[in-house]
């Protein structure tokens, strides 16, 4: 199966979905974009502090470290993890 940006296989603005009425929307919908491609260095390599937080995630042996003051200002990430579609967010 070929990965694809979901925004092209389902957009909820597009299709009409409500937000529930209780819910306090203080940005509008896709106001924030995620990152659909994201790119990695090795943890030597990495260019961070040794107590920069992360969001971890490890499947099948492979591993990825989504540093949270990136994912402060972006939120989500949109990424394949040893061969599985995740979305890591903050």
């Amino acid at each position: 199966m070929e990965w694809r940006n979901p925004s092209d296989v389902y957009d909820p603005v597009a299709a009409g979905e409500p937000l529930p009425e209780d819910f306090p929307q203080i940005a509008p919908r896709d106001a924030i974009a995620p990152i659909y491609l994201p790119r990695f260095t090795s943890a030597e390599d990495a260019d961070y502090p040794d107590r920069t937080l992360v969001l971890g995630i490890e499947i099948d042996g492979e591993a990825r470290a989504y540093p949270i003051g990136v994912l402060d200002s972006r939120q989500m990430v949109i990424d394949r993890v040893g061969g599985v579609p995740i979305l890591a967010t903050w």
